[in-house]
């Protein structure tokens, strides 16, 4: 009977132990991580990022940013702190300890305004052709015809020098323009010739208006003045 409650109280003590280890574990990854780690809002590690050692930023605006967050419910969050994670296409909030958070809620669509004052829209375009329904896209001029922006950000892995064992890992931009035409994605280069033949009409209405309004397409804003204008049309 002694040797039964002797077994009993250091199975006890073996699984108090065990917990207060697991906790302390947790706390510290927690802590230790600082932007890097996933959490909910319960403060329930999910998973954390890779992106320790990384050349580049993985994040649209690398600093944390002020956002109008609308969800998939129409539910509207203001001035909401976040981070555009353009490697996972995700949003992320901040929440306690400068941790980042996942939505509980699915976001439909969102405006960033940078230090600067920069604003910047993104949204979904659902059944697209190309990307998965969930994938977000800067929205540079919206209307019948949409023109919209996309930097698939990927990791670029490889050595600087010959014989060296030193990997280097490098945040690349892969930056696309589309024309959204009957809810599709036609992707343009950034000149006359790509975006009138994905337009396929009012060409000399376009030709007179880049002329008169001395347009450099290869500049976004100007870009963007062209379809607004053909939206018009």
């Amino acid at each position: 009977m002694k040797s039964n409650l002797k077994t009993v109280a250091a199975l006890l003590i073996f699984s108090a132990i065990a917990t207060v280890t697991k906790a302390q574990l947790t706390s510290s990854y927690n802590q230790g991580s600082g932007s890097g780690t996933i959490v909910d809002d319960a403060g329930n590690v999910r998973r954390a990022t890779e992106y320790s050692g990384l050349v580049g930023s993985p994040y649209f605006i690398v600093d944390w940013s002020k956002a109008d967050v609308t969800f998939a419910d129409g539910s509207v969050q203001k001035d909401k702190v976040v981070k555009y994670d353009e490697l996972k296409d995700k949003l992320f909030t901040q929440i306690k300890d400068d941790k980042m958070g996942e939505f509980d809620t699915p976001v439909a669509d969102f405006t960033i305004t940078a230090a600067d004052g920069t604003v910047a829209k993104f949204g979904k375009i659902p059944g697209n052709g190309k990307f998965g329904d969930d994938a977000f896209f800067e929205i540079l001029s919206d209307g019948k015809v949409k023109l919209i922006r996309k930097n698939a950000k990927s990791i670029s892995e490889y050595k600087k020098d010959l014989g060296t064992a030193v990997t280097t890992r490098e945040v690349v931009d892969n930056i696309d323009y589309y024309l959204v035409v009957s809810g599709k994605l036609v992707r343009i280069k950034k000149d006359k010739k790509s975006v009138e033949a994905a337009l396929g009409a009012k060409q000399t209405e376009l030709d007179a208006y880049i002329k008169s309004n001395n347009l450099n397409l290869k500049n976004d804003a100007d870009l963007a003045k062209l379809i607004t204008q053909y939206n018009t049309l």
